[in-house]
């Protein structure tokens, strides 16, 4: 997700004029309730010395009608919530409490410097005159109207903060859009070069970083436009140049189509011919093929005629070889006839002689 840098800008200042307006709204209210309460402090703190010095004269004198006096001095005060003038024994001798306010006096009369109770500043201070105690008084001044005054302070704080935002934010507007509109233009510049789109006019009159920006942009656009047109001259160049190649071409190709044409003539003869030459091979080829056909069929023949003597032969050697066994057996018997005329001999012999 892609966020604007207008809307950074905006949500960026912003945030600044907001911790600005946070801060204004907490700093100055505690600032004014510090220095209301030192000025408070201090105001109790003459008051209490004041009433304690006029009170310890009149302890010492007796006059108890001063001390009603100085009573009614401090009363002049709206903020007076409480005013008690102890003894020593810490035994009041006279106390005005218009708000009736729930103190632990014997605690606070041992307490010293200041302290806030209950959105009272309370301080107890000796009372004493020609260092001599006599007694502790006791103050408490009201807060109630410097915590008010601080709430409308804070409301008013409140007010001028929201105020502070609203125009910090529509003046963060109209300044991001014073920085961003260049750079839109320049965006939108670079967007129709990346088309190819190099006639485009960026009005942009600024002396700072984006205007030298979109001064070195133009002239980038310029170069590009430049080498476009070179590359376009280029172009054009050897168009003009494969066109021409292309004409001597062509011319080429058709003398070669002339002369492809004459050697297609003579093809066609050579083809006659070879057609021809053709109708003789196969004549040939039947004649060659009926010897062959012969050839085969006295192969056949001779092939059986082998056979034939084969078997010829075969059956002479049988022949032979039971010839050869007759002679045999016919010398052996000639053999056995001798024995025998020679038996007859010698039986004749015997005969004769007998």
């Amino acid at each position: 997700m892609k966020i604007p840098i207008r809307l950074k800008l905006v949500l960026l200042f912003s945030f600044i004029i907001l911790l600005i307006s946070a801060f204004n709204y907490n700093y100055y209210p505690q600032t004014h309730k510090t220095q209301a309460l030192k000025s408070i402090q201090n105001h109790v703190h003459n008051m209490a010395e004041v009433v304690a010095l006029s009170t310890g004269i009149s302890l010492k004198l007796l006059d108890f009608e001063s001390i009603g006096v100085a009573i009614e001095w401090a009363k002049q005060d709206s903020r007076l919530a409480y005013l008690g003038i102890f003894d020593t024994s810490k035994q009041k001798i006279a106390v005005f409490d218009p708000k009736k306010l729930n103190l632990d006096v014997e605690r606070l009369l041992n307490r010293r410097g200041h302290f806030e109770q209950d959105h009272n500043i309370l301080l107890a201070v000796p009372i004493e005159y020609q260092d001599k105690p006599h007694g502790t008084l006791l103050v408490a001044l009201s807060l109630d109207d410097m915590y008010r005054s601080i709430e409308e302070n804070k409301t008013f704080t409140l007010y001028i903060c929201f105020a502070i935002f609203l125009i910090g934010s529509v003046l963060s507007l109209i300044f991001s859009n014073i920085i961003t509109r260049p750079i839109q233009q320049l965006t939108e510049a670079a967007t129709e070069v990346s088309k190819g789109n190099t006639a485009i006019k960026i009005n942009i009159t600024t002396k700072d970083e984006i205007g030298y920006l979109a001064t070195c942009f133009i002239k980038m656009v310029e170069n590009i436009k430049k080498s476009i047109e070179k590359q376009v001259d280029g172009i054009f160049k050897s168009a003009k140049s494969l066109y021409k190649s292309s004409q001597n071409i062509s011319t080429t190709v058709k003398d070669q189509s002339i002369i492809m044409n004459q050697q297609s003539e003579r093809i066609v003869d050579i083809t006659a011919t070879l057609k021809e030459l053709s109708v003789s091979a196969s004549q040939v080829a039947e004649s060659s093929g009926s010897v062959s056909r012969i050839a085969e069929i006295n192969l056949e023949q001779s092939e059986k005629g082998i056979e034939i003597m084969q078997s010829i032969q075969h059956n002479m050697d049988k022949i032979t070889q039971e010839s050869n066994q007759s002679v045999e057996s016919v010398i052996e018997l000639g053999k056995k006839s001798k024995e025998v005329g020679k038996v007859m001999e010698i039986i004749n012999h015997i005969a004769d002689q007998t």
